[in-house]
């Protein structure tokens, strides 16, 4: 018998046996789980404003009797929204030779976008610390990001730490004393990074 804490854990991160004959079902509720596959062990996650699959391990070194699935990334709201991340270059231009940080919200029920620049605890040239905000009803942390000044843009192991267990889209500006500045930003699900381009 399996000790209560066994059964609250695999109920909140279940694990699934994808179909070989069957059709395989998506995630329709939001929460993540583990997709046991013939061509590898997938991560699935759905949020309000997102659905991915992403490979996490690869195939399994013996024969399954499962289904195979493939790669997929859903956004509901349809293209990310360039124009916030430009907002927020402006705005970190202005923070010199500091680093700053925002999130980019996505209202589920208007559709709306909102920049909102993070209240900051202690920042320099090397870090900001911030003070998280409350999201209204219906609004949807979708992008979290921040400067790095005058650096170039790349994502610390501070970052990595501070993106595990989310699922949200990160991004670092940096080159910001210069006309061209550089850019990271990649989708952050539970612990899994995936490269975007932006």
């Amino acid at each position: 018998m399996l000790n209560p804490i066994d059964v609250a854990l695999q109920s909140v991160t279940p694990a699934v046996m994808v179909p070989r004959r069957t059709a395989f079902e998506e995630l329709d509720t939001p929460g993540h789980r583990i997709l046991m596959a013939g061509n590898g062990i997938w991560l699935e996650v759905l949020r309000a404003w997102l659905y991915v699959r992403v490979l996490i391990s690869p195939q399994l070194p013996l024969a399954v009797p499962y289904g195979n699935v493939s790669s997929e990334l859903r956004l509901k709201f349809g293209k990310l929204p360039l124009s916030m991340v430009h907002q927020f270059t402006d705005e970190a231009r202005t923070k010199l030779p500091n680093e700053c940080a925002g999130w980019v919200i996505w209202n589920e029920s208007t559709g709306a976008w909102r920049l909102h620049m993070l209240q900051e605890l202690s920042v320099d040239r090397n870090h900001v610390n911030m003070i998280l905000p409350i999201l209204g009803e219906s609004e949807h942390l979708v992008i979290d990001v921040h400067s790095h000044g005058s650096s170039h843009a790349f994502f610390s192991p501070t970052d990595d730490n501070d993106d595990l267990g989310e699922a949200k889209i990160t991004g670092v500006i940096g080159s910001l004393d210069q006309a061209n500045v550089t850019a990271k930003f990649r989708l952050c699900v539970d612990g899994v990074f995936v490269p975007l381009s932006f």
